[in-house]
């Protein structure tokens, strides 16, 4: 067999290899990242439907209160501590003021 032949076949045998390679580590990595986004997502529907019934609980007036607005808060407070591993200023004044608010209505 000619080297040259020889060589091209195996060059080409090398970059096939390289290229499925690469593929299938960005396929994982996107995989990761879909499966990070649904553990986010399914974690914040399940602590705000806990938090709504909470706050119904203790205090019927916040009944009508939206769980897609307590969704929106917890997947943002859980995405800050994902992301940078400490709530922002603004989600650390949102579960103040949700404490402060359940410790007043459970002192009445």
């Amino acid at each position: 067999m000619d080297k040259d032949l020889l060589s091209s076949v195996v060059i080409a045998a090398s970059v096939g290899a390289l290229v499925s390679g690469v593929v299938s580590e960005v396929g994982k990595w996107r995989e990761r990242l879909g499966r990070q986004k649904e553990l986010l997502f399914t974690s914040a529907v399940e602590l705000s439907k806990a938090l709504t019934a909470r706050m119904t609980l203790l205090d019927p007036k916040t009944a009508p209160m939206s769980e897609m607005t307590v969704f929106e808060q917890t997947y943002s407070m859980l995405k800050d501590m994902m992301e940078h591993g400490k709530l922002s200023s603004a989600n650390k004044a949102w579960l103040k003021a949700y404490s402060d608010k359940m410790v007043k209505t459970v002192n009445q």
